[in-house]
């Protein structure tokens, strides 16, 4: 009886360990899946190669403004970043859509996506952490045209539906191939900027070059 005791104690110890380490795991988890891996500044720590890239690797003169929109899993919320003035405005602006590599999310890179809304350009990004196929991309594609269509929305007739770009890295570079190749909306990318893609031979194999209007992300 005795010897009974000291194991279910022992049991319990076990137990309250394993529950300990489940918890701290959980914590260690959940706080990097949410850790910024860009922060305000992150520019003037980058090195560039020339007068060009240090000129746009910077901030550009439009003060921006943020919307944030919930959405169905995986994509499950929007983060649109433009230039403020747009509200006021009777003008369009470039739309860029930037997608995630894997386990990335836009809240992880906000600042960048800040940047880019500096320069002129109306950002999306998503918080998929699995975006290879496109089909997020061309979802949320789909849902900045159906806003720009919207009479009630910010961005009501202020997107250049004619001047709309992709970027990803990694796995988001494979997204960006299979969004301007393999869906209806394909046609809607002028430039596309695919980063580091998770291999050369899909990029070979699709013949990308061909297919879409080859143009830098930044042109001016």
């Amino acid at each position: 009886m005795k010897l009974f005791k000291i194991l279910l104690k022992f049991l319990k110890w076990i137990l309250i360990v394993i529950l300990g380490l489940a918890v701290i795991l959980v914590i260690i988890y959940l706080y990097a899946d949410n850790k910024p891996v860009l922060f305000d500044g992150f520019a003037e720590k980058i090195e560039t190669g020339g007068e060009l890239e240090k000129k746009y690797i910077q901030n550009g003169d439009y003060e921006i403004s943020c919307k944030k929109v919930k959405a169905d899993k995986p994509i499950k919320k929007y983060t649109i970043y433009y230039p403020a003035e747009m509200e006021k405005e009777n003008k369009k602006y470039p739309m860029v859509l930037l997608v995630n590599g894997t386990g990335g999310k836009a809240s992880k890179y906000e600042p960048l996506l800040e940047q880019l809304a500096s320069w002129g350009f109306i950002v999306v990004g998503t918080q998929d952490k699995g975006t290879g196929t496109g089909a997020t991309t061309i979802k949320a594609l789909n849902y900045m045209l159906s806003e720009n269509e919207n009479r009630d929305s910010i961005f009501y007739g202020k997107i250049d539906v004619d001047n709309i770009g992709i970027t990803g890295h990694s796995q988001g570079g494979a997204a960006t191939m299979n969004a301007i190749t393999k869906y209806e909306e394909s046609k809607y990318f002028k430039t596309a900027v695919p980063l580091s893609p998770v291999s050369e031979k899909p990029q070979n194999r699709l013949q990308i070059i061909p297919m879409i209007h080859q143009r830098l992300i930044f042109q001016y």
